[in-house]
């Protein structure tokens, strides 16, 4: 019987000394992504000295921040950080206007667009440049910034977003109010204070236009910020009032409500 009771035991399977452990056992540990790496030190200097020629090789500056956008997905924490560091300075280069008003941004263009897709990453050097001082006239480049800092969708670009709501160029109010529509993805609670803060946007922007509809500025900020403040308003409530008088009536009726709660 005890001989019948240990051929039953299930036996231990031999260790073999210096066995390789199996393929489908090794963790992504075990495939690091390279970093460090000479071509995107290289790359980084040659945006260097084309940013240095005042405008000249802007374009040839522009090939080479694509380039480092493409190497970034493939880059470790050190060349992420290096890319981002120098896009960023590289967005902080003097390109003053001309006599006629015109200046060359292409350059703050495209970088805006690469930092937008680097985040986490990019987030605080782009919440840095929204109020950087070589940019504060250039309300194209301070757009093209809030848009970047929107895609991010990092609940930390929030706060600056909000603040430039109350920007005195409705051009800049207006990205900023799209660029919050960006956060979907935050819970109800800071989706109705981003809501709460477009709608006051939006109910101003409304009272001073029908108070002064022939006004240049009134007319310019309604035809601005309307369009930007209600669609973000739908995407981040789920509902399409059609009219700021609806969204505010809508807003009295739901701002209460768990707008997460299925029903």
């Amino acid at each position: 019987m005890i001989a019948l009771l240990l051929s039953m035991i299930p036996h231990a399977l031999p260790v073999v000394e210096g066995a390789q452990p199996s393929p489908a056992l090794h963790t992504l540990q075990d495939e690091e992504i390279p970093d460090k790496r000479p071509e995107v030190k290289e790359l980084t200097k040659k945006l260097l000295a084309h940013t240095k020629k005042r405008g000249d090789e802007d374009a040839q500056a522009v090939q080479i921040i694509e380039r480092l956008s493409a190497e970034f997905k493939r880059s470790g924490p050190v060349d992420k950080k290096l890319i981002v560091t120098e896009i960023t300075r590289a967005m902080r280069v003097k390109r003053p206007f001309s006599r006629d008003g015109a200046r060359i941004r292409v350059l703050f263009l495209a970088g805006a667009g690469a930092l937008g897709k680097m985040a986490p990453e990019s987030v605080a050097s782009l919440i840095r440049l929204v109020t950087d001082k070589n940019h504060k006239d250039d309300y194209e480049v301070r757009s093209a910034i809030l848009a970047a800092l929107g895609q991010t969708k990092d609940e930390k670009a929030v706060k600056t977003l909000t603040k430039e709501l109350d920007e005195f160029n409705p051009q800049v109010q207006a990205a900023a109010a799209e660029a919050l529509g960006q956060f979907t993805n935050l819970d109800h609670k800071k989706r109705k204070a981003i809501f709460e803060d477009l709608l006051k946007l939006l109910m101003s922007a409304q009272a001073d236009h029908q108070s002064d509809p022939n006004g240049m500025t009134s007319s310019d900020r309604w035809r601005r910020v309307q369009g930007p403040c209600q669609r973000s308003m739908t995407k981040l409530s789920g509902a399409n009032a059609g009219s700021p008088n609806n969204w505010q009536r809508w807003w009295n009726k739901n701002k209460r409500r768990n707008w997460d709660k299925t029903e």
